[in-house]
């Protein structure tokens, strides 16, 4: 009979050993970050300055959103595209925090974003180029954050200035 009871003990305690280590994995996959890109608006124009060869200048504007259960920090952005058969990679030069009103911008080498809060943040871009100008670019922005990636795709217009 004592046997019985031992085996049961075994059985009834690796079960719950079992239901804890699952409901732990549950946890962790479920309270993490996830972010969202809101929203995202580019615009590039191109510099010529006869000593030097030509210059590609993106500006891109994002609102993004942590719905998860942790922070994390954004610390890059890839912008990637394709002109005349050439494939174009660009990392940021720097975050822009865009102000309140009043206020000047702030630089930050990296965007710290608390579980459940969003920021509205913008980055520069600037390549060497020698394909044909456009007037609108199909552009891929990679976001790098400290638990992975997300990505957004959208439409470069050529400006005369920088205006986001």
């Amino acid at each position: 009979m004592s046997e019985y009871i031992g085996v049961i003990g075994v059985i009834t305690g690796s079960i719950g050993t079992a239901t804890g280590i699952i409901a732990l994995i549950r946890i962790y996959r479920k309270e993490k970050p996830n972010l969202k890109i809101e929203k995202v608006e580019s615009s590039h124009n191109f510099t010529h300055n006869p000593s030097e060869k030509t210059h590609i200048n993106f500006w891109a504007k994002f609102h993004v959103s942590n719905l998860g259960d942790r922070g994390t920090r954004i610390n890059d952005i890839i912008l990637s595209f394709r002109v005349d058969s050439k494939d174009y990679i660009l990392k940021k030069q720097d975050f822009f925090r865009v102000p309140s009103v009043g206020l000047s911008a702030k630089i930050e080498k990296s965007i710290w974003l608390e579980a459940h809060d969003s920021s509205y943040f913008q980055v520069q871009f600037i390549q060497e180029y020698d394909s044909t100008e456009k007037e609108q670019i199909d552009c891929n922005f990679k976001i790098i954050h400290t638990h992975g990636s997300k990505y957004a795709k959208i439409t470069s217009v050529l400006t005369t200035e920088h205006n986001l």
